[in-house]
């Protein structure tokens, strides 16, 4: 500067002014400041450069315009623990704030908050003075005061006495529309009575507050007639007081509510702060207050209620809860006070509750001047960074060494008047602190060049020379000439031009520690106002207190977003010098890279809790180079992999085809092991919301999605021109599947770290290798064929594989076949239920072709080696052999029924319904699916099945051989046993080489071959004896094939064949007596109406007394009865003759004819010439057995018609069960008993066993012949009537026989 040039200013005067007249008048009283003014002015004057001249004259200037005055700024924060005033044991507390003069002649120790005294301990004053020892004092208001009201939100708790004005109810007054008037018409009311009653009319001895306590006109709060809320009364306005909001219902109510109440300097010493806290009332009854009572305050709600009615019923005021006082020249000067103080009522000692206050003193604003906050900030930010700069200079000047961040006692003190005086908040100056640190550490480190790009890209910068504040979000609105520019943050140091791209490590001007201890600063400054109240439940997060406030460190953000965001990239510049991120190789390179990044300073700075989110500058700034250098190294590892792979170009040869699959299959494989999650480098960039392995993850399908699609491609040429050809196709599909089953692999992997199904490309591959599937089910039928055949010709000798195992190696390697072709389609694990269906399908199918095309060539096989040709004279054996052959036929089969479950049928049909939303589709695949396998089966079964019959039969050609002795044995030989020798030795191999479920098939074709062979052998017409035998030796052949060890069931054993035979054996078995029997008892039985109608006959049977007879042969007693007959008559029987008329007579005989020793035949008497004769004779019949009764021995009516030169007609026959006889008392005769009209029939020749039976008896046994004789004449010897009447219907024969019963009975 030249001699004849004045001396100028480095910083705008004002801002120097501003700052000089905080270092020469602090705010409040005197004698507390803690340095020289002139000290502290110097101070600033060596920081700024400011030549002396111009210092003394402002330093002159502004000596003697100490500010007469100024404001004190009151925060009410909160109150716990108030006074109980309503019937509910709360209240709704609200506070008034007023200056006024001390009280004269009182001492300010006994009533006065004193900051002297310990919190907690100093005696606090009680704010209300009695009216009979304290009269008013008109000249109380006599002393100028000035009380300013400022604007803000009550409610917020986030309130910066910088970002926004400070507001409060003006005089508080609430309307009729408010939320307290309202609550005046519920039924919650809190006085008592209609009509008013003031307070000054109360009985004497209440407590009450004047107009000199409050420093007003006025002294208590009633309510008005319209229900507005309490005011002053008298002679006090409304801006004459500073009012909270109403909080109801609570006894620790949160308010946060800030005030400015001006102060004169001159009388500061003579002014206290008096905070009066009332409870608001409203009308309400005695007996609403009386319900309203809480049960958990019932005590304190009823004394309540008493202390409103000694003070009168129609109470209208708010009840007065207490009061603080605190004198001006306490409060210190330059200095925000923070503490709770304790509400004193009345004289008496105990407290009423505390209440939470923040006091500081603030300049105020000259009337004319209109200084917006953004100036206030952007000069403490100047003068912070002024301050910080000349610090740490001195500090790097003096020492040498790296600095800590701390600045002189006297800078921090300049700062800290500074900001109380210009109300800057806490969290304001620790923000700027940190920025201004953050500067000096971009100026006084190496030469930076920040990113422009990146810079702008964060703070949404058009073009990079546009000044621009910053504005994350859009919110940051201040002055442009006070906003941090761009062109801030790029420090050009002497002899270095901004802008090299060079970068030297050089010892740090700044240690870390400097940098940490500011962060966390700010860090417990946020915590501090985010947890501000104690009783207002959790605490709030950043989040709401942005929401709140959308305007709260707009400016102090923007400073720390571009501070941050330029000391970020400083260190990150460094970041192309640590080992590369990809792969994730350990701890060692992440330590390098924290370490030459200064990665956890960057971490602290983006950890500060003030951070609103994020995404804001700086985080996105931080993601964005470490993203970037993660993609590069995952770039870099790639191309070098790829680049030694053969170009995927042109038509490709086989052996290029493979190779490209093999490369791409192998890399593949090496990324499956570096992409795997490394917990260190995930954890690590979590810190700074990044997901390392989601971007690893978009960089690899980047790369190699392209690569793999072009190899795909290429393939599926190749394979579409060598379709022909299975043996390239088989080549090709096992590279590629191979390759499929690399990329499914890598897809799991990167799904650990990126789970998104659409976040990548990549994760698509199944539909890649829709076309490749199709030739791998082609492939795997063709070697699935190929290994049937091959397994069958290896297996000519048909050896155990084990002793355990009762199967050859063919059917072992057909099985290990099929459970190959199923494994490879669980590993192929395709994706999409309609390709996977069709896929299933197809693998089915294949499986159940080979399962039948091994049942053929095992039956071809058997075929050419003659085992189906019949060969009677050769003994027939089973072998092992044969048996084994049956097993690996079912074994084979066995794995059909396995296939639902191993392809998951049921899982991918509900798949395919729920993607085509059709439940009719699945059920469709599904019933495909279960055919091809029913099918497939059936015809392998049907295979087995003829190799069981065919072993069964020829094992029963043997057996015949036994059989045929059996059944018609010689005398003196027991072929049976023989024979169980033979079944026995057979059945034996069966069991041990014989699958469990095969066995029991061929026990089964055995035993019917027995029963067939019986059945042809069994000769008819032989005696009773010779079908016991028989019928012996087939009970001894069942219980043989039930037995343990064949343990073939009774359902089974018991087969149609077998109750044939048996019934056969049964009828047999009887004597010809026994057949009689049961024929006649059937012929009875048979109560249907014959084809033509013969009429009816009429008989009574009764008998009579039982009588002991002895038997000649065992001299023993058996029972007999005696048996009356009565025939009465026969109604329209059929003619005979030529008259058209018969001759009729009854021929009475007991059946059958061996019952009795001696055979008695009766007959009645002849009635001629008529068609109803009346016979009513009775025949006895005496001695017949019980036992022959029962057994079903009858009465035989035959009705004959009489000639006299020919033989008699037959005409019909009757039967009748003796047992039916009625018994009759002794005084009884037949006479008595009832008529029964038996219907005549004629014995047409109908199939019976027991009459087969006599038949073929007949030859030799004499009984059989006359019964046949007997029976034969009864069938063939049948006249035709020569009446021949009209068809009768049963209706008819029924009135018929009605008539006769009538014409009996008269």
């Amino acid at each position: 500067m030249s001699e004849d040039e004045e001396p100028k200013l480095s910083v705008p005067e004002e801002f120097y002014i501003s700052v000089v007249q905080t270092c020469l008048h602090s705010l409040g009283r005197r004698g507390q400041t803690r340095h020289n003014p002139l000290e502290m002015a110097a101070h600033v004057q060596k920081i700024f450069r400011v030549p002396n001249s111009i210092h003394g004259k402002i330093l002159k200037d502004q000596y003697s315009k100490a500010p007469e005055t100024y404001l004190l700024r009151v925060t009410i924060i909160e109150a716990r623990d108030v006074l109980q005033m309503d019937p509910n044991g709360l209240s709704d507390p609200y506070c008034i704030l007023t200056l006024c003069r001390k009280p004269v002649g009182k001492s300010p120790n006994k009533w006065h908050h004193s900051q002297s005294v310990p919190e907690g301990n100093s005696p606090l004053v009680g704010s209300s003075i009695d009216l009979s020892t304290t009269p008013p004092r008109p000249d109380t208001l006599s002393l100028p005061i000035s009380v300013t009201t400022s604007k803000s939100t009550p409610s917020s708790p986030f309130n910066s006495p910088r970002v926004s004005p400070i507001s409060s109810p003006k005089g508080a007054r609430l309307g009729e529309n408010s939320p307290f008037h309202a609550r005046r018409n519920t039924a919650h009311h809190r006085s008592f009575g209609r009509s008013r009653r003031r307070k000054s009319d109360s009985p004497a001895g209440r407590y009450q507050i004047t107009q000199t306590e409050l420093g007003l006109d006025a002294g208590r709060m009633r309510s008005n007639t319209e229900g507005d809320a309490s005011k002053l009364v008298g002679n006090m306005e409304e801006e004459s007081l500073n009012r909270t909001t109403v909080k109801t219902e609570t006894l620790h109510p949160v308010w946060n509510e800030t005030f400015d109440l001006e102060v004169c300097d001159a009388n500061i010493d003579l002014l206290e702060l008096r905070l009066t806290m009332w409870d608001w009332d409203e009308e309400t009854s005695l007996w609403e207050a009386f319900k309203s009572l809480d049960s958990g305050h019932k005590v304190a709600g009823i004394r309540n209620i008493v202390r409103h009615v000694k003070g009168g019923i129609n109470k209208s005021t708010d009840d007065y809860m207490g009061q603080v006082v605190i004198p001006l020249v306490d409060i210190p000067n330059a200095t925000l006070v923070e503490k709770w103080y304790q509400i004193h009522r009345h004289h008496t000692p105990h407290h009423a509750g505390k209440v939470h206050l923040k006091l500081n003193f603030v300049r105020k604003q000259k009337p004319n001047e209109e200084v917006k906050e953004e100036s206030k900030l952007s000069h403490y930010h100047k003068l912070a960074v002024a301050f910080y700069e000349y610090e740490g200079e001195k500090h790097l000047r003096e020492t040498g060494t790296p600095w800590d961040g701390q600045i002189s006692a006297l800078s921090q003190l300049v700062l800290n008047d500074y900001a109380v005086q210009q109300g800057i908040h806490k969290l304001s100056q620790q923000l700027i602190h940190l920025s201004a640190l953050l500067s000096f550490h971009h100026q006084k480190s190496v030469p930076y060049t920040p990113r422009p790009s990146l810079i702008a890209r964060q703070f949404c910068f058009d073009e990079p020379d546009t000044e621009q504040s910053p504005s994350p979000g859009g919110q940051n609105k201040f002055a442009a000439d006070n906003s941090p520019k761009k062109a801030d943050y790029q420090p050009v140091r002497k002899g270095i031009v901004a802008g090299s791209s060079s970068v030297k490590e050089l010892d740090p001007v700044l240690y870390d520690k400097g940098i940490r201890e500011a962060t966390y600063n700010v860090h417990a400054e946020t915590i501090a106002i985010t947890s501000l109240c104690l009783y207002e439940g959790q605490a709030k997060s950043v989040a709401e207190m942005y929401e709140n406030n959308p305007d709260f460190l707009v400016f102090e953000m923007g400073l720390a977003e571009m501070s941050v965001c330029c000391y970020a990239d400083l260190c990150l510049k460094r970041v192309l010098d640590v080992p590369p991120l990809f792969p994730a190789s350990g701890l060692d390179g992440l330590e390098v890279l924290q370490t030459k990044c200064r990665l956890q300073n960057v971490h602290t700075l983006l950890s500060m809790k003030v951070w609103k989110n994020t995404e804001t500058a700086p985080h996105r700034l931080v993601r964005e180079i470490l993203t970037s250098t993660i993609k590069q190294s995952t770039k870099a590892w790639l191309n070098q992999r790829l680049t030694r792979m053969p170009k995927i170009e042109g038509n490709l040869k086989p052996h290029e085809l493979t190779e490209i699959l093999d490369k791409l299959g192998e890399i593949m494989n090496e990324l499956c092991g570096v992409c795997k999650p490394n917990k260190d480098y995930k954890n690590f960039f979590v810190r700074y919301h990044m997901d390392y392995y989601h971007i690893v993850a978009q960089q690899v399908d980047q790369q190699i999605t392209s690569c793999l699609l072009d190899a795909l491609s290429k393939l599926n040429q190749y394979q579409v021109t060598y379709q022909k050809f299975p043996e390239n196709i088989a080549q090709s599909s096992t590279s590629s599947l191979k390759l499929y089953m690399m990329v499914k692999k890598l897809a799991f992997v990167l799904k650990q770290g990126v789970p998104d199904r659409d976040a990548l490309q990549f994760y698509q591959f199944h539909l890649w290798f829709q076309e490749p599937l199709i030739f791998w089910l082609s492939t795997f039928k063709h070697e699935t064929f190929e290994r049937v055949r091959r397994a069958l010709d290896m297996d000519k000798d048909v050896v155990l594989v084990h002793q355990v195992v009762k199967f050859s190696n063919s059917a072992v390697d057909v099985q290990a076949c099929f459970a190959k072709v199923t494994e490879e389609w669980q590993k192929i694990g395709f994706e999409g239920p309609h390709p996977r269906c069709v896929a299933i399908t197809k693998v089915t199918e294949l499986i159940c072709e080979g399962a039948r095309l091994y049942a053929n060539r095992v039956h071809w096989i058997l075929e050419e080696n003659g085992f189906y040709r019949e060969d009677k004279e050769t003994k027939f054996d089973i072998k092992d052999k044969l048996c084994i052959t049956l097993n690996n036929i079912e074994h084979v089969r066995v794995y059909l029924d396995n296939l639902p479950k191993l392809l998951q049928w049921q899982k991918n049909v509900q798949d395919l319904a729920k993607e085509h939303n059709d439940v009719l589709a699945g059920k469709r695949t599904l019933e495909t699916l279960q055919r091809l396998t029913r099918t497939a089966s059936e015809n392998v079964l049907m295979q087995s099945s003829t190799l069981e019959k065919k072993i069964a039969n020829r094992m029963c050609n043997e057996v015949s051989k036994f059989m045929e002795h059996v059944v018609n044995p010689t005398e003196d030989e027991d072929h049976l046993d023989e024979l169980m020798g033979y079944i026995d030795q057979q059945l034996e191999t069966l069991y041990k080489q014989l699958l469990p479920q095969i066995y029991p098939r061929i026990v089964e074709d055995v035993w019917k071959e027995i029963l067939g062979s019986i059945a042809s052998f069994m000769q008819i017409g032989k005696p009773p004896v010779y079908y016991h035998n028989l019928r012996a030796s087939l009970e001894s052949l069942e219980v043989y094939f039930q037995r343990s060890g064949i343990n073939l069931p009774s359902c089974q054993v018991k087969t149609k064949e077998y109750v044939n035979l048996d019934d056969q054996l049964k009828v047999n078995s009887k004597t010809t007596h026994e057949l009689m029997l049961e024929y006649y008892k059937r012929v009875a039985a048979d109560v249907a109406m014959s084809e033509e109608y013969l009429g009816h006959v009429g008989i009574k049977m009764i008998y009579g007394n039982e009588k002991k007879t002895k038997d000649s042969k065992d001299d023993s007693g058996k029972e007999s009865r005696t048996v009356i007959l009565k025939v009465c008559n026969c109604v329209d029987l059929p003619g005979m003759d030529r008259s058209g008329l018969s001759d009729p007579y009854v021929i009475v005989e007991l059946l059958p004819e061996t019952s009795l020793a001696s055979h008695t035949v009766c007959q009645t008497r002849i009635k001629e010439q008529t068609l109803n004769p009346k016979f009513d004779e009775i025949f006895r019949f005496e001695d017949i057995p019980v036992s022959l009764i029962e057994s079903g021995a009858v009465i035989g009516l035959t009705i004959m018609d009489h000639d006299f030169l020919v033989p008699d007609d037959y005409i019909g026959e009757v039967f009748y069960p003796l047992k039916l006889a009625q018994e009759i008392g002794n005084l009884q005769t037949v006479n008595n008993a009832a008529v029964v009209m038996l219907p005549i029939r004629r014995p047409y020749a109908t199939y019976s066993a027991e009459f087969e039976v006599i038949r073929h008896r007949s030859q030799w046994d004499h009984d059989a012949k006359q019964f046949l004789v007997k029976r034969t004449r009864a069938i063939e010897k049948q006249k035709k009537r020569t009446d021949r009447p009209a068809a009768k219907t049963q209706t008819s024969v029924f009135a018929s026989a009605g008539n006769a019963l009538l014409s009996l009975c008269c």
